[in-house]
């Protein structure tokens, strides 16, 4: 299940007067696994999440 705590969209200006848009998303991610076998187990792994904008990459996480 995907859950999503906080979402937020604004407009600022940087140090420099630049006027900005903003996104910020905090979320949490939860996978569930049935694993019957006695024999075998489950390894799990992820690679980092990149968030990229017109092929500017902005964010990334873990």
């Amino acid at each position: 299940s995907l859950t999503i705590q906080d979402f937020h969209c604004g407009e600022g200006a940087d140090n420099s007067g630049v006027v900005t848009k903003m996104t910020t998303l905090n979320s949490s991610l939860k996978i569930s696994i049935r694993n019957p076998a006695t024999l075998f187990g489950i390894h799990v792994s992820s690679t980092p999440i990149n968030l990229i904008y017109s092929e500017i990459p902005i964010a990334s996480g873990e």
